[in-house]
């Protein structure tokens, strides 16, 4: 049992979760095992969350797979072996390491490239390869910020997609192709369906306003672009993304999986394992550390989280349908059975409100201070969701830009680096892009996600855990919570006395300081109104 073994199994009795590695078990004979043996991926995005969770999944489920070939930016003076243990040194690939201890440097070959670059940066000869070699490509690379440059974002996802599509059609034994995109690609719709939509604009048009005009001027037309249809350049371009793939539903086996906010492992290959602050996860992990502790959402709306690897599971479903589905004989035209868009949702079977996510994290927070309590946080845990936006506004300049300017003047005093304006200043700006999502419902329908468990080989359901049997909001909190100190913020957890006394010395200054402030305020409103009140009852 290594260190994080250990660590990750200190927890209370009431939680029914363990990273204790079990032995993966495999049956060779099912459908599904069969068919990703020898088959060769094509993966964009595999530094990236879902992509690193992807290679890790097919790996330790399907290790007969033949190659996955991934699209990495090209680094100097790096041998192939040193890219590999940096790429997969991430405790997320333990298990997959201990059961097959080489399999990562056998089956994962880098293939340089960059999505910035005409032709997406590829050589000729792997160029070559992946046209006779590669049965599936995956495309789950994107620019994921919300105040990108309209140019570089249109770059990013949607030109590149047009490139790997184009590529796409070269390749001789191509069984599936898959694109990842988002459920809030057209969010302004309040029903949506697992179908292509329309945009506005025509990808070709967008192309030609960015060629003939300026990133100033770009970025001036942007809100005329979006209209009240997109709320940022990421649900922008990833819309226009969708668009371009439908273009080549004739011409290529595709599938296309909408997740909605993809959020931390539920259990595996480990609970809670997550590597970005993107989203409510941000929040979380700053909540967790006493630095943000307050943000907006209407109570009552659904928050539509989907752990990490459930999405992938579904993905690796999607790659088997897609391939059973389609004719792929080469120059033939391919007619989809039904439509080839899967929509990941949690909202419909295990719906959760804003005020219940908020809850639970609190209830996490509360419980880290008693159970694994450490040294990491800067301020006792006090968060809350603010639903009135003019509140919320009020309380972020109370509880955030004002402490946060005294204690970076009092940093800059000492000769210190300011830094928690920097942080709010970033929690101000995605705030304003998250509202539209926190503000209001949408019915996502997933019937083709039905359909598609439905037709899971029941033999295959010991390779891969395709249902959510078992899942509650309350216990996935509580490692969602510690995930993203464990794996984000990299708390070691070392020693526990030593974090219950510095956490119940920030619990005694917080309160401490509220009875102060508490009491001054009384203070004040006394010597405002008092002189009123005794001249009132003297006459």
């Amino acid at each position: 049992m290594d260190y994080f073994e250990t660590r990750d199994n200190y927890y209370d009795s009431e939680t029914t979760f363990s990273n204790t590695f079990v032995r993966t078990i495999l049956d060779p004979t099912a459908p599904m095992y069969q068919f990703y043996k020898g088959l060769n991926i094509f993966l964009t995005g595999a530094s990236g969350f879902m992509g690193k969770v992807f290679i890790e999944k097919v790996l330790r489920c399907y290790p007969e797979v033949g190659a996955i070939y991934i699209l990495m930016r090209p680094k100097k003076n790096k041998t192939v072996q040193e890219r590999i243990e940096e790429q997969f040194k991430d405790e997320l690939f333990d298990r997959v390491k201990r059961e097959q201890s080489d399999i990562l440097q056998r089956k994962v070959h880098f293939i340089s490239g960059d999505l910035n670059q005409p032709l997406l940066g590829i050589s000729c000869s792997d160029q070559e390869l992946i046209r006779t070699r590669v049965h599936v490509i995956v495309h789950a690379a994107a620019s994921l910020r919300m105040d990108e440059l309209v140019k570089d974002a249109f770059t990013l996802n949607v030109e590149a997609t047009k490139q790997l599509l184009e590529l796409a059609t070269q390749c001789t034994q191509l069984k599936a192709f898959v694109h990842v995109s988002t459920l809030y690609t057209h969010s302004y719709r309040f029903d949506f369906e697992e179908k292509f939509y329309p945009t506005r604009l025509d990808y070709e048009e967008i192309q030609q306003l960015i060629e003939l005009t300026s990133s100033e001027e770009i970025e001036i037309l942007t809100p005329i672009l979006f209209s009240r249809e997109y709320n940022n350049t990421y649900a922008f371009t990833k819309a226009m993304g969708e668009s371009v793939v439908e273009k080549y539903l004739h011409r290529l086996p595709l599938s296309m999986v909408r997740p909605s906010i993809v959020a931390s492992t539920w259990k595996e290959p480990i609970v809670g394992w997550v590597n970005n602050m993107y989203g409510p996860g941000g929040v979380t992990v700053g909540a967790a550390l006493g630095v943000i502790r307050t943000f907006y959402a209407e109570h009552d709306k659904k928050c539509d989280l989907i752990p990490v690897d459930v999405a992938i599971n579904m993905i690796v479903g999607v790659i088997w349908k897609t391939a059973l589905d389609h004719e792929t004989k080469r120059g033939k035209e391919i007619v989809p059975i039904e439509p080839p868009v899967y929509n990941l949702s949690t909202s419909g079977e295990h719906p959760i409100t804003w005020l219940e996510y908020m809850v639970l994290n609190r209830e996490a927070g509360l419980r880290e201070e008693y159970y694994v309590s450490s040294t990491l946080p800067v301020w006792h845990y006090a968060f809350t969701l603010e639903q009135y936006k003019i509140v919320y506004l009020l309380r972020v300049w109370f509880l955030h830009m004002i402490p946060g300017m005294i204690i970076d003047a009092g940093l800059r005093y000492m000769n210190m680096e300011p830094r928690l304006m920097k942080i709010y200043v970033k929690v101000m700006k995605f705030s304003k892009y998250f509202y539209p999502y926190v503000e209001r419902d949408w019915d996502f329908s997933t019937r083709n996600v039905k359909s598609l468990l439905s037709q899971i080989p029941s033999q295959d359901l010991l390779n891969v855990d395709y249902s959510m049997r078992g899942f509650t909001w309350q216990d996935y909190m509580v490692f969602y919570f510690r995930g993203g100190k464990l794996y984000v913020m990299r708390d070691t957890y070392d020693n526990m006395d030593k974090g219950r006394t510095h956490m119940r010395r920030l619990k005694y200054i917080h309160y401490t300081l509220l009875i102060i402030l508490g009491s001054l305020f009384t203070f004040i409103l006394y010597k405002l109104f008092c002189p009123y009140s005794s001249t009132m009852f003297k006459y």
